[in-house]
């Protein structure tokens, strides 16, 4: 403890009294005393010195402040701050030790001990670092505090920091005791050989699959069907992962061989219909061209954001497997939603969080008039940053958009992008995200460009805080400002009966301001209108204020419509998906699924070889040969595809 403690407890005891003393007063009379305080107090003698030195500051004091303050009084107060910093002192102590070993069980011990127990359970290196990463990056905050000097004013960071490491810890033996439940609970010999069964009989039916796939399948049946050894349900459900993830991907192999075979063997029955072999066979191949373009487009997506969250190989697969659906579903593409989730998770947010966010921007995109998801992403990213929102609210603003929109001529768009202007000055302003968006959507009567809308409600707030040198700063009119904030109060009072303030220190919000002046409105002069609008607004957003005026019925009508919105979103996604577009998009997610799970085939290898060479072989031999060259020709197609995605018989 420092004599500057002793300053402040001193001041406090004397303003308790009702002595307000300046701090330099007081240090200056400490400063007359050789007091070098120490919270260790167990010496007698140290003790006793430190009574004698109180006693002598207290009458110092009653001299200098006229108080009655006893020595007794201050000794006391000190001792008590000596005991609380004693505490302190041994928890930091404990801590330090914790941290850098040096006492049984420290804390690099316990992780040491809890990554080698996940371990044990078949995790991979890479997913017990997974695991592990909130221990271990709570554990290097508080080692690298812990370990510089140890000053009063961190004590508190350094108890925080322990206390979330402590939590950390306790979450991930929790999560080490749920799976080791799951490695001591065992599978029945029914349930295995049922499984294998289900192996071999798919198998058995697809032949002609990747040999290293009927290689892994024929090693998830010997393992079933070795009733020997016992078999943990964690195993049993790896097993049944990776065939899922088996079938998953040889069905779109099967899926596109059958439709090659349809296309081939409905247009080769006539040689009239050689256009419609040659276009649906061309169109065909054109899309197998595709595939690496899709793959690299996705590929390079999923890089930079594993890059920017920092998820491990396993966790980027899971993730593309859930956007893959979720793609599908809402009908936009993988590679958007792969974007959209990258930006949220620049922005600090967690891969399932960020997985989310991207959703809504995606389902956003779909129930307005943006055409690129960028877009919406941003306004949505700048609605929740402005008015500081919870990410838990995402879908609140998405139906809060999507409600408005549909009702008023403003458009969902057209909301989320004066929300991306306009929510953090809102914000700061005091205004909700509801009042904003009526706020908004009135003024969209008088003017519909962005800027002008913008510029309207910058000038209002700013005028109303007598903001005179950032308006200028801005480009915003000053002509017509009042003098200051003080004198625009009392002229607005006196011309509309309307205060500005809520109290002497405390500003109303730009909605509740209107919203108060519009109910005097229709009962004011001309002059008087002309009087506040040139007060609050100047020249230039003057039709903006006296529209807002007669139409601020339709601004509260939009806080109620943005308020009572749940479930809007889900409401107009509903509509969305019955239009042509929707199906397009959900084809294009599959396309670029189906892509990314069969560029390292041989298959697609050889598709794409045989595709390309097709095309330059078409005109050689159409050109030279006529239709005897096409009869030929689509006689080696149908040929080549016949068999590709049927079993052997």
């Amino acid at each position: 403890m420092s004599n500057k403690d002793l300053d402040v407890l001193l001041k406090a005891m004397l303003d308790k009294s009702g002595i307000h003393a300046q701090l330099g007063q007081i240090q200056e009379i400490i400063k007359k005393y050789p007091l070098e305080l120490t919270p260790e107090l167990k010496q007698a003698s140290l003790k006793n010195q430190l009574k004698s030195i109180c006693r002598s500051v207290a009458e110092d004091f009653n001299q200098t402040f006229q108080t009655n303050l006893s020595g007794k009084d201050l000794f006391h107060v000190y001792e008590q701050k000596a005991k609380q910093l004693q505490q302190r002192m041994k928890e930091i102590k404990n801590i330090q030790l914790l941290s850098n070993g040096g006492i049984k069980n420290d804390y690099a011990t316990q992780i040491a001990k809890l990554d080698s127990h996940f371990r044990n359970l078949g995790f991979t290196q890479d997913e017990v670092n997974q695991k592990l990463k909130n221990v271990t990056s709570s554990f290097e905050k508080l080692k690298s505090l812990i370990n510089q000097p140890v000053q009063e004013g961190n004590y508190e960071k350094i108890l925080s920091l322990h206390h979330q490491l402590q939590k950390e810890l306790i979450r991930s033996g929790k999560d080490y005791s749920r799976l080791q439940s799951s490695v001591k609970e065992y599978v029945s010999m029914q349930e295995r050989l049922s499984k294998a069964n289900e192996i071999l009989a798919w198998n058995k039916k697809n032949p002609n699959a990747a040999q290293d796939t009927l290689l892994n399948n024929e090693a998830y049946i010997h393992s079933l069907k070795n009733l020997n050894a016992q078999m943990t349900k964690m195993d049993f459900d790896r097993i049944s992962k990776g065939f899922q993830e088996t079938q998953h991907s040889v069905g779109y192999f099967q899926n596109l061989g059958a439709y090659l075979k349809a296309q081939l063997s409905q247009a080769g029955q006539s040689f009239t219909q050689w256009f419609s072999i040659n276009s649906g066979v061309l169109s065909i191949l054109h899309q197998l061209q595709k595939i690496p373009k899709e793959v690299i487009k996705v590929n390079s997506a999923m890089v930079e954001l594993q890059k920017i969250s920092q998820s491990t190989p396993s966790q980027m697969k899971k993730y593309f497997d859930e956007a893959s659906i979720s793609a599908k579903n809402l009908g936009t593409s993988v590679r958007d939603l792969l974007s959209a989730t990258t930006e949220w998770s620049r922005l600090g947010h967690g891969l399932t969080d960020s997985k989310e966010l991207a959703q809504a921007a995606a389902l956003y995109k779909n129930i307005s008039d943006y055409m690129d998801i960028n877009e919406a992403n941003s306004a949505l990213i700048s609605t929740l940053k402005g008015f500081n929102l919870d990410v838990q609210e995402i879908m609140h603003i998405v139906d809060a958009f999507s409600e408005v929109g549909n009702h008023f001529a403003i458009g969902s768009s057209g909301i989320g992008e004066m929300m991306g202007r306009l929510a953090s000055f809102m914000y700061a302003d005091g205004n909700t995200l509801e009042q904003s968006i009526g706020l908004v959507t009135a003024s969209h009567a008088a003017s519909s460009d962005p800027d002008s809308i913008e510029a309207a409600y910058k000038t209002i707030s700013m005028r109303i805080r007598g903001a005179k040198a950032e308006m200028a700063e801005l480009g915003l009119e000053t002509e017509g400002m009042a003098e200051s904030t003080a004198a625009l109060q009392k002229e607005i009072l006196a011309l509309s009966g309307v205060d500005i303030m809520k109290d002497k220190d405390t500003f109303k919000s730009i909605y509740e301001v209107l919203d108060e002046l519009s109910g005097k409105w229709q009962n004011l002069t001309d002059i008087q209108k002309a009087s506040i609008s040139k007060l609050l607004s100047g020249h230039r957003q003057g039709n903006i204020l006296s529209a807002l005026m007669e139409n601020f019925e339709t601004a509260r009508n939009a806080v109620q419509a943005a308020v009572n919105s749940t479930g809007s979103a889900l409401k107009a996604q509903g509509e969305y998906e019955k239009t042509i577009q929707y199906s397009l998009d959900r084809l294009s997610a599959s396309f670029q699924t189906f892509a990314n799970h069969v560029l390292n085939s041989q298959f697609l290898k050889g598709i794409i070889d045989f595709g390309n060479g097709v095309l330059h072989v078409l005109d050689a031999v159409a050109g030279k040969l006529g239709s005897l060259g096409t009869i030929g020709l689509g006689a080696g197609l149908f040929a080549t595809f016949k068999n590709v995605g049927s079993p052997k018989r």
